[in-house]
This record gives structure tokens, sequence and C-alpha cells, in this order.
């Protein structure tokens, strides 16, 4: 075995289920794969898990879109105003552009719900089509309490920029 990282770029999504792929994926520490780029998201999440559990290393490119997602997310709850009352969220509602939510609005999703749960709350997460282009997949992520006139924080895209507070 070489000292340096063999890394794979699996670009189309038909190739990522090919048995001639997993005879090269074999020999890769890393396989890089684009959830996005598949025609239906949850079908190629299920294939990333199944792939993940049998010991392959993913890298999502879905997933690294969200960078800017998630830190802006955490800058707000990061604010005492709203970290104090982080177990209320009651629900999270994931905004995009398509009836069928992305691979980003999913990864997402899992990403709020397991943070959430960590701090104490159980929200129920919802996914709406939304007008718009969204960034990553995503226009809006909107938190709710049970009473939304007393706690409600949204983020909403503002295309190749960081998201916005709301």
């Amino acid at each position: 075995m070489a000292d340096l990282p063999v890394i794979l770029w699996s670009r189309i999504p038909r190739l990522f289920a090919a048995p001639a792929l997993h005879q090269t994926i074999g020999i890769a520490t890393k396989t890089i794969v684009d959830a996005a780029a598949f025609p239906d998201a949850l079908t190629a999440l299920q294939q990333f898990a199944r792939a993940s559990a049998s010991g392959l290393v993913l890298g999502d490119l879905a997933w690294t879109r969200l960078t800017r997602w998630r830190e802006q997310i955490a800058q707000i709850f990061e604010n005492p105003c709203y970290s104090c009352d982080i177990w209320k969220i009651a629900t999270v509602t994931n905004f995009a552009p398509r009836r069928t939510p992305p691979a980003g609005a999913r990864y997402m999703a899992a990403w709020i719900r397991g943070s959430l749960e960590q701090a104490g709350s159980r929200p129920q997460i919802r996914f709406e089509k939304a007008q718009g282009q969204g960034d990553a997949g995503i226009t809006r992520i909107e938190f709710s309490g049970a009473d939304p006139a007393k706690l409600r924080v949204a983020c909403a895209s503002s295309m190749g920029r960081a998201p916005k507070s709301a």
C-alpha cells in the first residue's frame, strides 16, 4: 500500500452503482460523490449509507455545500437570546425549490434534528416547496416554538452569499 492517499471522484451517478467502480473503490482511501447530481436524492443517500456501512469512506459535495448554512445556524443559536430557548423549538421547516426535498435539504434536516435533540428539543421536521432558487438546494429554514409568536427564527438564502438571519 502506498503512503499517499488515493481519492476517487465519482462524477456520474450511474457509475456509483457499477460493479467495475466497486473494484476501483477498493483501492481508494476516500470516494467523493455528489448526491445533488443523482436524479433521486433519497435513493442516492440510501446507497451512500449502505456503502458507508460496508466500510467505504465517502465525502459528499452536497454536504460540503451546506457549510455556510450550518455556520449561520450555529451563530444564531450561540446568541444568548436564542440559546436559552433552543429546547422550546417544536418545528423546523425546510423550504426548497422542489416538491421532493433535494439531498442538501435532507442532509440539513438530519443535522438540525441531531443538533436540537442533543440540546433537549424534539422538533418536527417539515419540508415545504418554495418559490425561487436555493443555495445548496435550500431557500429558507425556519425554527419555531409551539407558539410561533413567542419563538420564531429563520435563515434565508441569498444565492452565492452566506444565508441571512431574519
